[in-house]
């Protein structure tokens, strides 16, 4: 999967359950860079 700035689709599997979700990079991402992030959920604790 390529990741590019702004929104990107992304798919996974966390404990056999599939889930869905947008990941939102900022401009000029760099994939060997580490970056903060936020993470929301809904409607899952």
């Amino acid at each position: 999967m390529t990741l590019t700035a702004g929104k990107n689709s992304v798919t996974f599997k966390s404990y056999g359950v599939d889930l869905a979700g947008d990941l939102y990079l900022p401009e000029g991402f760099d994939a060997s860079k580490k970056y903060k992030a936020i993470v929301g959920a809904s409607p899952f604790p």
